[in-house]
């Protein structure tokens, strides 16, 4: 007696199991675009979520300039120092945590500490910051830091200061630069950049080329 479907023969397959048909070509091919229209898939999620983490962190670091600007124009009308002189600090970022509201993490993040507060520079959400060396171009610049009194040094100016936010060497992917002034405009690059801070405050052409000022 020969069941329905059986082998004749009652041949296993090397399986174990009855002998089945093979899955045809197409199906496959079917199969094979599946998995790898998922993996693309994955991959250019990856890919969103990291250029959207990126943004995030461009904006947290625009948002730290502005802490930083804010905090100049209250160190300079409240004398934040004591050194008798209404002036802006011009020294460096992480010395503004010791005389107001910026977070420590901002100020760790200063990649030309006149004192370190840590022991090497940690990024801000990806992100150091540096103050400014000067302004105008180089046969009549002027720098930042200045002599307002001479106990405190080369580390004031009475009506100018500047600030850079730039990306981390440690980061992979470049990201754009901000850079803030006495006049409260934020400045954002039109290039991305990585591990490259701009020291000095660009030209009136040089900020209509190369930069903007987001809304």
């Amino acid at each position: 007696m020969v069941v329905e479907g059986a082998d004749p023969l009652g041949r296993i397959s090397e399986s174990g199991g009855q002998n089945r048909r093979a899955p045809g070509p197409l199906l496959v091919t079917l199969v094979a675009l599946a998995l790898g229209s998922t993996a693309l898939f994955l991959v250019w999620r990856i890919q969103v979520r990291a250029e959207e983490e990126k943004i995030r962190n461009s904006m947290r670091a625009s948002l730290a300039l502005k802490a930083i600007m804010s905090l100049q124009f209250t160190f300079r009308a409240n004398d934040l120092d004591k050194n008798g002189i209404h002036d802006f600090w011009t020294g460096d970022v992480a010395g503004l945590y010791h005389f107001g509201s910026i977070d420590r993490a901002i100020a760790e993040a200063d990649a030309r500490p006149l004192t370190a507060i840590v022991g090497n520079p940690i990024p801000y959400f990806g992100y150091y910051f540096v103050a400014m060396d000067k302004v105008g171009c180089a046969d009549s610049a002027e720098e930042y830091r200045q002599t307002t009194d001479p106990e405190s040094g080369v580390v004031h100016h009475r009506s100018r200061f500047a600030f850079c936010a730039y990306p981390a060497q440690e980061e992979r992917h470049p990201s754009y630069i901000w850079i803030v002034s006495e006049d409260q405009q934020l400045w954002m690059s039109r290039v991305k950049y990585v591990g490259k801070p701009v020291l000095s405050w660009p030209s009136h052409e040089q900020l209509r080329e190369s930069w903007t000022r987001p809304e």
